[in-house]
Parts: structure tokens; sequence; C-alpha cells
């Protein structure tokens, strides 16, 4: 009984797995005549298409929370450089060493930009004052080398005075400036 289970299990099996279609595509092979006359053939890869891109310079937190590094990000060549790309790509730098800052808004006027943080993570909570510091930091150095209309940066949480157990910052105060 058993043999014939398996059996039937193995039949059931290539039953189902033959009308099963590879989704690769087969390349193509074109033949050329070259000046001697012999003729070759060239293997027609079909590669995808690599989007051009740029690079952007941000600030992230060294791997021992000890100091700014200077760091790299790749983004498409039509990307539009403004605050909110630049805090995103540094928020998620941050999170490569397992700090998870939450940004509720970025603001731009009249060459201030402003960053507002959720009251609940970091760089409010959960951080030291030198590791609250460092993020802050990288924020707004990243936003004042990146985007050249930009002369101060501020910070707000949740729309109010930024206040943390290290720092309170006024609604209006810069933290940085050019």
């Amino acid at each position: 009984m058993k043999k014939y289970l398996f059996l039937v299990l193995c039949v059931l099996i290539c039953v189902m797995t033959a009308g099963c279609k590879s989704n690769k595509q087969s390349p193509v092979i074109t033949p050329t005549a070259t000046p001697s006359g012999i003729i070759s053939t060239t293997l027609d890869k079909q590669r995808p298409s690599v989007p051009e891109t740029k690079e952007l310079t941000i600030y992230t937190i060294s791997s021992d929370f000890s100091e700014l590094v200077e760091t790299y990000v790749l983004l498409a060549k039509e990307t539009d450089i403004n605050s909110r790309i630049v805090t995103d790509n540094v928020v998620e730098s941050l999170s490569d060493i397992s700090l998870d800052v939450k940004i509720c808004g970025v603001t731009e006027a009249n060459g201030r930009v402003v960053v507002d943080f959720a009251s609940d993570c970091p760089p409010a909570k959960d951080v030291s004052m030198n590791v609250e510091e460092l993020i802050l930091d990288a924020i707004a150095q990243s936003i004042l080398d990146n985007i050249s209309d930009s002369v101060e940066v501020g910070f707000t949480m949740e729309g109010n005075d930024y206040r943390s157990d290290n720092l309170h910052l006024e609604k209006t105060e810069a933290y940085l400036k050019k």
C-alpha cells in the first residue's frame, strides 16, 4: 500500500509540474559575418537598462555612536533634491545603526528649514544627549550642505517646541545656521 501511495504521489507531482512554464527568455543568437568571411555568432544578452544616478552627500553617525561621518547615497538622476529627500536619506542611514527616527514633516520658508519629529522615539527619547545632538547635527548639516537656499535649520516636536530630556529649542529658534 505504501508503494502504491508513493507511486501515485510521484505521478501527481510529474503531472503538476509538466505544464509549468519558465519565465526566463532564451537568449538570441545572432550570426555575424566577419571581414574574413568567417561567420561568428554573438549571444545577444538582454540586459536590463540601468538607471542613471547621482550622488547625495549626507551625514550619519558612526557605528560606535561617537561622531558624525560623511556618506553617500545614490539617487535617480531625475530626483529633485529637496530638504525632505535629504532628511529621509539621513533617517534611513540612521536606521542602519538601529536608530528609529520618525519625522512628522519638513517645511521650508525664507531659507529656514524646520524638521518636525515624533515625540515617542529618537532623537527625543531613548538616547543619550550625545546621540541626540549627533542625530540633530547629521540632519541639519546634511540639509545646509545640500539645499542651496537654506540658511538655517530648526527643529520642532509634533508642531510644538522641541523638548526632550536633554534639550529644549523654541519653535522659532535656529539649531544650526550657515
